[in-house]
Order: structure tokens, then C-alpha cells, then sequence
């Protein structure tokens, strides 16, 4: 079995790509989901994030407050550098058994994990390939604001604040272009289907 990751900024249809991929039958791990999940029900994670972000980092409901969370780290890089210090280490546990239940179902030739920050968290480590889901910046930025009925300036702002997707690709054992149509995805997302399969045998 070989472990795929697959990465790209916002607005470049990696979550569609993955989509496809899970619609094929691959078992697909959304870190950035496992990441969110494990702020709310990991003991050991919670208690450091009260001690670090203060009690109000949860809600009453004493599910994680990502309201007030967002604005305490997304202003100030080294709050954001110590969540993502505290956060990064526990995600990458839990990766590394999901990748060995899987390895120990033998039933996959390969398995996907999608994650924005792969670089920047390290997982690339535990990773066979890369690939890059990319498209042009302008397409990028318009299906953003779309998507979460935002601004112009509020998505370049978002996107600064990811590794440049120049930079992503030089990383890249493979690049997805999702400029064009769905259908045009779905035949690339076959293409990866079918390389991926014959570089696990």
C-alpha cells in the first residue's frame, strides 16, 4: 500500500479532487477535519489549548470555540505557531495509526490524505507522492468568494497566509491543473487513479 497526499491553497479544488477519489472507492483522511476533531475530544490536546488560549477557547457546550479561536491566532504569527505546535504533533499520531490500520487491513492499493498544510505540519514525511492540486490564482480567488460569500481582499489575505502554490509545486511529485470543466477533473482524477494503482504493485 502506498499513502498519497494530496495538498493545494484554497480555491484549488483539492477537496473535489479527493471527493473523486473517495466516489472510486479510496479510502480518503481529511487531516484538516482529524485536526478539528481532535481539539474537541482529545483529553491531553484540550487542557493545553485552555492553558495556552484560556477557558474561553470552548464554548459552554464545551465543543471548541473557533470563533474566538480564529481571532485570537490569525492577527498574530506566533499564536498561530504555538496552536499549530500543540496541534501538528497530536494530528500526525493519529495519522500514523490510520495509516497502519490500513496497511493491516491489506485490502488497499493506495490511500489518500488530504491535508492544506502538509509542508508546513511535516506529514509529507509519512507520505509516498505528493500531489499538487493547483489552479490559476484568479479562478482561485472567484470560487473562494463564492464558495463562502466573502470578499476579494479577505480571500488574498487568506491565501497569503498559505505556502505559495509555486513553492507547493516545486515540492510536488505531481500536479493536478483543475482549471476546466468537472469533466475535465473526473478524466485527470482517472489518470492519478490508474498511475497510483500501478505504482503499488
Amino acid at each position: 500500500m502506498i499513502v498519497i497526499g494530496v495538498t493545494g491553497g484554497i480555491g484549488s479544488g483539492k477537496s473535489l479532487v479527493c471527493r473523486a477519489f473517495h466516489e472510486k472507492g479510496i479510502a480518503v483522511i481529511d487531516a484538516d477535519s482529524l485536526a478539528k476533531e481532535l481539539m474537541n475530544t482529545n483529553l491531553s490536546l484540550r487542557k493545553q489549548l485552555q492553558e495556552k488560549f484560556g477557558n474561553d477557547v470552548f464554548a459552554i457546550d464545551s465543543t471548541l470555540n473557533k470563533t474566538y479561536l480564529a481571532e485570537k491566532v490569525f492577527a498574530n504569527e506566533q499564536q498561530l505557531a504555538l496552536l499549530n505546535s500543540l496541534v501538528h504533533p497530536v494530528v500526525r499520531k493519529e495519522l500514523e495509526d490510520k495509516i497502519f490500520f490500513y496497511e493491516n487491513e491489506n485490502k488497499h492499493s493506495f490511500i489518500i490524505i488530504e491535508a492544506a498544510l502538509i509542508f508546513e505540519a511535516h506529514i509529507n514525511e509519512l507520505m509516498d507522492y505528493i500531489l499538487v492540486v493547483d489552479a490559476e490564482e484568479e479562478l482561485r480567488i472567484q470560487r473562494v468568494m463564492k464558495r463562502d460569500s466573502t470578499t476579494r481582499e479577505k480571500v488574498i489575505e487568506r491565501m497569503k497566509r498559505q505556502m505559495p502554490a509555486k513553492e507547493k509545486r516545486e515540492y510536488a511529485d505531481f500536479v493536478l491543473e483543475s482549471n476546466g470543466t468537472k469533466e475535465e477533473l473526473k478524466e485527470r482524477v482517472d489518470f492519478f487513479y490508474n498511475l497510483f494503482k500501478s505504482l503499488s504493485n
